[in-house]
């Protein structure tokens, strides 16, 4: 721009005459609205940044989030294996892939005991998450007899409202011969088996949820409990039978 030009433009914007001495103090006002106005553009810009990393982070953990909680394992004590479990439970509640990568999961060491919250019962499973209780007080677990069924008692942790009207399933693996089986019993007996038991009890022994259950294995060696709550698996618990 030329300088009459320049000096007219600066005439119209602050209203001032056009003498010398005013257009030079003029200039240096405008110069300092530049500054000012640039530098404000240059905050904007640096919470635009932000903003986008924010909002980018938000993302990226509701995905993550989304994959830890639709239809995949809780993470802690059980493993972060996907399942796809919309199909009915009355026949095999896995598929092939689904139980290759459930054995695979698996830690084979014998899970251990632990006293309840209230009135000091003997458990076994994953402390605030899922267990059962047998009727004993011994530090160790108890080992099963293969063929004969036992009572327990299957504690639960959440929302007491919610699993009020959730289902409680157990598919069984053996690690010798890797079958995979039924141990929930109507009753105490050996009689029929089940994959699931629909509708949850009251809590007790300081759990959320309780169910009365009769539980058996066919044979001996280690066996690893798969538990699902409305089919998505909350724990694993590995038990010894002879």
């Amino acid at each position: 721009m030329r300088e009459p030009e320049f000096e007219q433009l600066l005439k119209e914007t602050l209203h001032v005459k056009t003498e010398p001495r005013e257009i030079s103090e003029n200039h240096s006002i405008l110069n300092e609205i530049q500054m000012r106005v640039q530098e404000k553009d240059i905050v904007r810009k640096k919470w635009v940044r932000i903003s986008a990393v924010i909002a980018a982070s938000f993302i990226g953990f509701l995905i993550i989030l989304n994959y830890f909680t639709q239809g995949t394992a809780i993470t802690g004590s059980t493993p972060n294996v996907p399942f796809n479990l919309n199909h009915g439970w009355n026949e095999m509640p896995l598929t092939n892939k689904e139980i290759r990568l459930l054995k695979k999961s698996i830690d084979w060491k014998v899970s251990k005991t632990f006293v309840s919250a209230e009135d000091n019962y003997r458990l076994t499973g994953i402390n605030h998450r899922i267990a059962y209780y047998r009727g004993h007080h011994q530090q160790k677990p108890q080992i099963w007899m293969s063929g004969v069924g036992d009572k327990i008692l299957w504690l639960v942790w959440g929302n007491s409202k919610t699993l009020s009207k959730s289902d409680l399933s157990v598919v069984a693996i053996n690690k010798k011969s890797g079958s995979v089986e039924k141990v929930l019993t109507e009753g105490s007996g050996v009689g029929n088996k089940v994959w699931t038991y629909h509708g949850l009890y009251t809590g007790m022994f300081g759990a959320d949820a309780s169910y009365p259950s009769g539980m058996v294995f066919s044979k001996p060696g280690l066996w690893c409990l798969n538990i699902f709550i409305n089919k998505k698996l909350i724990g694993q618990i590995v038990v010894k039978v002879k």
